[in-house]
This record gives C-alpha cells, sequence and structure tokens, in this order.
C-alpha cells in the first residue's frame, strides 16, 4: 500500500484530485494516510469530510520537530509539498526521494513563488508557452530534479482565471504521474519520452508521457475537485 501525506495551506485542490482518483482506482493500491497543515484551511476541512488524519504543525520552529515527528509516525512512501513554508534541511534530508512538489511553471523559470502568482509573472512577461513542473524537493526552493514537465501553449485571447484552470488540470495530472514514476522507480527509462494530450482546447506536451483516463476529458470530473 502506497502512502501518501500532503502538507497543505490552501484550498486542496491537488488533494481533492489525488483522492478522486484513488477512489476510481486510476491510482491503485494507495491511500491518502495523513494531511499536515500550518494554518486552518480549505484542505483541512476536506480532509475532515472524508475520515483523512489531519494535523497542524508549526512550520516556524528551528529544524520543524513537529513535522517530523508526525511524518515519521505517518510513515509515507510519497509526501506531497503544498505547504506555503519552507521545509527544514533536517526534514528534506530524512525524507528525500519521497518529496515532491507542483510548481506552475517551467522550472527554473519563475521559480520562489507560490501557486498562480507564477502564472502570472509569466503572462506578465509575455511568453509564448506556460506550464507546470512536478520535481523532487531540495534544500534549495524550486531547484529539485523535474519529474514531470507540461509545456501549454498561450492562446491568443488566453485570460488568466481560465488558463489558471487549465494549468491546474495539467498539473493534477502531471502529479499523478510523478507519484508513479517515484513508486515504480521508473525515471530513467521514461525520460527520453513524451506525449501530447489534449486539456480544454489545449494541446498540452508532457515529458515523460503521462495517462489519459477518460476521467480527465469529462468536465464533471473536474468540477467535482472545486
Amino acid at each position: 500500500m502506497l502512502r501518501i501525506v500532503f502538507l497543505c495551506s490552501g484550498g486542496g485542490g491537488n488533494l481533492r484530485f489525488i483522492a478522486e482518483a484513488i477512489r476510481l482506482g486510476l491510482i491503485v493500491d494507495a491511500e491518502i494516510c495523513g494531511v499536515i497543515t500550518d494554518r486552518e484551511c480549505p484542505a483541512v476541512l476536506f480532509a475532515r469530510q472524508n475520515n483523512i488524519p489531519v494535523s497542524e504543525c508549526d512550520f516556524s520552529e528551528k529544524d520543524q520537530p513537529s513535522v517530523m515527528t508526525r511524518l515519521l509516525d505517518l510513515d509515507p512512501g510519497i509526501i506531497v509539498s503544498n505547504v506555503h513554508k519552507i521545509l527544514s534541511s533536517v526534514v528534506v534530508n530524512t525524507f528525500r526521494g519521497k518529496l515532491i512538489n507542483l510548481h506552475y511553471s517551467l522550472l527554473p523559470a519563475f521559480g520562489g513563488v507560490i501557486g498562480a502568482k507564477a502564472l502570472s509573472q509569466a503572462l506578465d512577461y509575455g511568453v509564448q508557452l506556460v506550464g507546470t513542473t512536478v520535481h523532487l524537493v531540495d534544500d534549495i526552493v524550486d531547484s529539485g530534479s523535474p519529474l514531470v514537465q507540461a509545456a501549454i501553449p498561450v492562446i491568443g485571447g488566453d485570460e488568466m482565471p481560465a488558463l489558471m484552470d487549465i494549468v491546474f488540470r495539467v498539473g493534477c495530472i502531471s502529479l499523478l504521474t510523478g507519484m508513479q514514476l517515484i513508486r515504480t522507480d521508473s525515471r530513467t527509462e521514461l525520460k527520453a519520452l513524451r506525449s501530447l494530450i489534449e486539456v480544454s482546447g489545449h494541446l498540452v506536451l508532457f515529458n515523460p508521457p503521462v495517462a489519459s483516463f477518460p476521467e480527465f476529458q469529462c468536465e464533471s470530473f473536474w468540477q467535482l475537485l472545486k
């Protein structure tokens, strides 16, 4: 059984996606065994409603001992770091190779900012391609080795809210794939491969390739996550 822990600070959209993917059997033999937050947030409400253990920890502590203790208790195979705090080197080194992060840009471009700010900065800069990166967490923010990257063309007339929705969906698909790569240790074998998938009218290039489940083309599936 793959034990997954989420570190959260916000809406919990990726948490909802992975929970739904597990429920639908898109991820087999897996469970979300815990959610750790630095504050009361919508992710906490979702976890409580779905009987997922929740802990609020003080990430400002030196070396983050309360976070460490809780993670060691949960014994995760994968930790998704969506928390709006920098993880201590003690936490990173203890769980190195199990800690992953989703960033809404093609890193290293527009690194070091949180959530939709990366997309906003990219659009202000005038890029022709935006994207997502799922990467291993390292000691330096947004510098870890990429697992999955996806490039999304900016089409004339694209505005921030609609494009952010596409980026969110692409990020979720990338996150699922990143988890599978760690689980199967197949990063090297798939590194030279890629796939093209249409997401909300945008043809998205993923590297390495991702699975395209029918649910991903169903609007009702994504509406469940809001």
